[in-house]
């Protein structure tokens, strides 16, 4: 699987890099998705929440054996989010070095909707003779009066509790940015992640 980051203003793309960065919580769920967790001769997979919680990955067998990132409401600090932090990446790394929270007051973003696939439909895939994509993108808004700069890229995901009825949030992708990025104020950006897997 591959990925790349596009930033859009104004309709324009303004950047356009690679993504190399899904972290170990991604693999740990990938697999946790393909096995059963309660297998006696393997064990089972654990994930690192945000504040650094060791949890047990989805199990097939539960009631909410995903990982959800996809949101379509505002305010969540789920999904696309932006970091000012320029530590380089650790496939160990389990949370953002430094998130821009959400708000409207100095040095905050405004995190919007999310804008799945061309259609926005969660399962609206781009189908080419070799290669399936699935692009993916959050808008962002600057509604404070100072630029705001971004260094790093991450996307949150929330695991939904079972037996304790308590939602935790997992990091599955971090990226470190080629360069700062700046969010004029008053400006709105779309982050667009897409994925890709080619035949």
């Amino acid at each position: 699987m591959k990925g790349r980051l596009r930033i859009y203003e104004r309709g324009h793309c303004i950047r356009d890099e690679p993504l190399n960065s899904l972290v170990d919580n991604f693999l740990r769920m990938m697999r946790a998705s393909l096995v059963s967790q309660f297998n006696t001769e393997t064990g089972h997979d654990t994930l690192k929440t945000i504040d650094g919680t060791e949890i047990d990955a989805p199990d097939t067998r539960c009631d909410h054996p995903y990982l959800e990132w996809w949101w379509d409401g505002e305010e969540e600090l789920r999904g696309i989010v932006l970091g000012t932090g320029t530590t380089p990446v650790s496939v160990t790394d389990y949370k953002l070095e430094s998130i821009i929270e959400h708000g409207e007051e100095s040095g905050k973003l405004w995190y919007g909707r999310h804008i799945v696939g061309e259609k926005d439909k969660f399962d609206d895939f781009i189908v080419s003779p070799m290669k399936v994509e699935w692009p993916v993108k959050r808008i962002i808004e600057n509604r404070t009066t100072s630029d705001i700069t971004a260094n790093e890229v991450g996307i949150y995901a929330v695991k939904y509790g079972y037996s304790d009825d308590t939602d935790y949030t997992v990091m599955i992708l971090r990226d470190v940015l080629t360069a700062p990025l700046t969010i004029q104020a008053g400006r709105t950006i779309e982050v667009e992640v897409l994925f890709w897997i080619e035949v």
